[in-house]
């Protein structure tokens, strides 16, 4: 037998069994992408799933792992705080030089849709 054909032989066992054994599949893929994701086991995350959330203090339906790399966590997030963090973090730079600009002295000119920031 070839590496190519038993790769497929096993395959097709695979996908068998999965298909035999969702509620089986399901909890080994569950309890491997916690391993893998946040370097936990399924229960350490499920019981992180019951905490409020770091940053507002609700408790949401969804409560999210907020993960750095593999296998680290920074804590726990509602979906919603996660979803502002996730848009702060990719534009952060730009709002804190934003904030730290002077006041504008341009004037506003109507043909064009930026703002001509000038010192």
């Amino acid at each position: 037998m070839t590496e190519e054909t038993r790769r497929q032989k096993h395959a097709e066992i695979n996908r068998r069994w999965r298909e035999k054994n969702p509620e089986k599949n399901r909890k080994i893929y569950l309890e491997c992408n916690a391993r893998h994701q946040f370097g936990l086991s399924r229960a350490e995350q499920e019981e992180l799933h019951k905490k409020v959330c770091d940053i507002c203090g609700s408790r949401a339906k969804k409560m999210c792992i907020d993960h750095l790399v593999p296998k680290t966590h920074r804590g726990v997030l509602c979906q919603q705080c996660n979803s502002r963090l996730g848009w702060l973090e990719k534009r952060l730079d730009t709002i804190l030089a934003y904030i730290k600009r002077e006041p504008c002295t341009c004037r506003v000119d109507s043909t064009t849709d930026t703002h001509d920031y000038r010192n």
